[in-house]
C-alpha cells in the first residue's frame, strides 16, 4: 500500500495543486470499465486526491485523474496490453508513468516511452515517488527520463528474480503476447536479474530479437564483475 505520508510529502514538494478525493463508488465503477483490479496503491492515491497539477520553473508534474488516466489508456493502446499498464502520472512529454495491473509484475512502476520501449522504475507506486522527490531535490528542473531506477543498483529481491523467471516463461511460451511484448518481457527480466547472475542475464541474448541482444550487451556492460564484461564484448564480435 501507498504511504499517506509519502504521497503527502510528495504533493508538498512539487507543490502539487490536488484535486479532491475520488469516491468509493468512483474506485469501483473504473475497476469495472478496466475490467482488471485496480492494485491497493493506486486506490489509495485516489482517496487523497483525484489527480493534480503544478508548471513552475523547477518541474511540470501532471497526476493524472481517472478521467485523465482512462484517455491515456485508450490513446495509448494500453486497453489490451499484456502489461495492465494504468497511468499514473505524465512529465508534458508523453511517457506517463505506469503502474502494472496484471501479473507477474503488478504494483511495480515503470516509466512507458512513446518512441522508446518501457523501462522499469520502481518496486512500487510509493518507490517512484521518492526517486521523484530525491530527483527533485538535486536538480535545478525535475524531468523523469532522468530518474534513476531503482534497479540500477545491485540489490534485487527474491520477488524480483522470481518474477524474472516468470517474465521469461511468458516470453518463449505464452502465444497471446505480440513481439513488443515479448522484447519487453525479456528486457524486464534482465533488470530483475541481480548482477550476480550474470548467465542467466546473459542467456537471454540468444532469446530475443535484435533490441533483446543489444539490451543483453549494454546490461553486461554496467556489471562490475569482470565475466560480465568478457561476456559482453565476445556479444559484441559475434
Amino acid at each position: 500500500m501507498i504511504q499517506d505520508t509519502t504521497l503527502r510529502q510528495f504533493l508538498r514538494t512539487f507543490e502539487i495543486e490536488t484535486n479532491p478525493p475520488a469516491s468509493e463508488r468512483q474506485l469501483d465503477e473504473l475497476e469495472e470499465k478496466l475490467g482488471i483490479p485496480l492494485p491497493a496503491e493506486i486506490r489509495d492515491y485516489y482517496r487523497i486526491c483525484d489527480g493534480g497539477c503544478v508548471c513552475n520553473d523547477r518541474s511540470y508534474m501532471e497526476l493524472l485523474s481517472i478521467d485523465g488516466a482512462r484517455a491515456r489508456r485508450r490513446v495509448l493502446g494500453f486497453k489490451n496490453s499484456f502489461w495492465g499498464y494504468y497511468s499514473v502520472a505524465e512529465n508534458n512529454d508523453s511517457n506517463p508513468v505506469c503502474v502494472f495491473c496484471k501479473s507477474p509484475l503488478t504494483g511495480y512502476v515503470a516509466v512507458v516511452n512513446h518512441d522508446d520501449n518501457p523501462r522499469l522504475l520502481a518496486r512500487s507506486l510509493d518507490g517512484f515517488l521518492n526517486l521523484a522527490m530525491a530527483r527533485v531535490a538535486e536538480s535545478d528542473f525535475y524531468d523523469t527520463a532522468e530518474l534513476e531506477s531503482e534497479f540500477a543498483g545491485r540489490e534485487r529481491t527474491d520477488r524480483d528474480i522470481e518474477i524474472a523467471r516468470q517474465l521469461i516463461h511468458h516470453a518463449l511460451d505464452n502465444d497471446t503476447l505480440d513481439p513488443g511484448e515479448r522484447t519487453d518481457a525479456l528486457c524486464f527480466a534482465g533488470d530483475l536479474f541481480p548482477d550476480i547472475m550474470v548467465d542467466e542475464i546473459a542467456a537471454l541474448y540468444g532469446r530475443g530479437n535484435e533490441y533483446v541482444r543489444r539490451y543483453v550487451i549494454a546490461r553486461l556492460e554496467r556489471i562490475a564483475h569482470p565475466a560480465g564484461k568478457v561476456l559482453a564484448y565476445r556479444f559484441r564480435r559475434h
